[in-house]
């Protein structure tokens, strides 16, 4: 392992949670806030329960696994799990993402009849912790491969319509 990297658990650095559900009923058409769902924003609302951009996990159904960013004042609903950095000047909210990206969730996904993670099956999972400098030197890495990727897939979408 490189110097100055740790290995940790998840959970030893991060918070982990399911917020409180609201159901669709409950949205609001022309909401001021955006609703998360298992895979992105779902609606609005005119209420947020979190004030800071979020780490998302999707932690129900098909898409198990599945990570985004909520936007800040947000309402996020519980079939995603907050992954939530206990300590901002330990692991950076970008390097976290890109982590959660990369991994292999077979080990992880329980339940036979509806695939989920749990937080007792997160928890554990180990994490790399690089200083923040490296976290941010891989973070940049891999923005700018993101870009390209974007764009490929933008140029394919437009060869596609064609």
């Amino acid at each position: 392992m490189k110097t100055g990297w740790e290995i940790k658990k998840l959970g030893e650095v991060c918070k982990l949670y399911q917020p409180k559900t609201i159901s669709v009923e409950m949205f609001v058409e022309d909401g001021e806030y955006f609703v998360y769902g298992a895979n992105g924003i779902i609606g609005h609302y005119n209420q947020y329960n979190h004030e800071d951009s979020e780490v998302l996990l999707t932690c129900r159904g098909a898409t198990c696994g599945s990570v985004n960013i909520s936007e800040p004042y947000s309402w996020i609903n519980g079939n995603a799990m907050v992954v939530k950095p206990l300590d901002k000047n330990n692991i950076k909210q970008q390097f976290l993402k890109y982590y959660l990206i990369s991994v292999d969730w077979n080990d992880i996904i329980t339940g036979a009849a509806q695939p989920q993670i749990t937080r007792l099956s997160l928890s554990p999972l180990p994490i790399p912790v690089p200083p923040l400098s490296e976290q941010e030197r891989i973070v940049s890495e891999l923005d700018l491969i993101s870009g390209v990727i974007d764009k490929k897939k933008q140029q394919l979408k437009e060869l596609d319509s064609l």
